[in-house]
C-alpha cells in the first residue's frame, strides 16, 4: 500500500475528529438535557415543600381563627345574657318602685328617690356610713 498523500491523511484525520466531536456534542446535549432535567425537578420539589409550608400555616391560621370565633360568639352569648337579666332585674325594680295611682297621678308613675343634699341623712336609714366608702390604705 502506497502512503496516502498528505491531503488525504488530513481529510481522514479531519472526518475523525468531525466524528468525534459530534459523539462529545451529542453527549453534551444529552448531559445539559439532563442538567435541566435535574434542575426542574429540584425546583419543582422545593415549590412542593414551599406549598406544603403555606398550606399547614393557612391551616393553622385558619384554626386559630375559627377558635376565636367560637370565643367571640360566647363572649357575645354571655353578653347577652348578662343584658336580658340586667333588663329583667331592671323591670323588677321598675315594677317595685310604681306606685299605684291616688288622687289625680297617672297610673303607674315611677317613684323618683328624693335627691339628698351633702351631709344630709338618708331618712329610711339609721346612719349613712355605709354610702362612703372605706379609706384607701396608702
Amino acid at each position: 500500500m502506497p502512503p496516502k498523500p498528505p491531503s488525504d491523511a488530513f481529510a481522514v484525520l479531519r472526518a475523525h475528529v468531525d466524528e468525534k466531536s459530534s459523539v462529545a456534542e451529542t453527549e453534551a446535549k444529552k448531559a445539559r438535557a439532563l442538567a435541566e432535567a435535574s434542575a426542574r425537578e429540584a425546583a419543582a420539589l422545593r415549590i412542593q415543600e414551599l406549598l406544603e409550608t403555606e398550606r399547614k400555616a393557612f391551616e393553622k391560621r385558619s384554626a386559630d381563627l375559627l377558635a376565636g370565633e367560637k370565643k367571640l360568639r360566647a363572649e357575645r352569648k354571655a353578653i347577652a345574657v348578662d343584658l336580658t337579666s340586667a333588663v329583667k332585674q331592671m323591670q323588677k325594680v321598675a315594677d317595685h318602685q310604681t306606685r299605684p295611682a291616688s288622687s289625680g297621678e297617672a297610673v303607674g308613675v315611677p317613684v323618683v328617690p328624693a335627691i339628698r343634699k351633702a351631709g344630709e341623712m338618708d331618712p329610711d336609714r339609721s346612719s349613712d356610713d355605709d354610702l362612703i366608702p372605706p379609706p384607701q390604705p396608702s
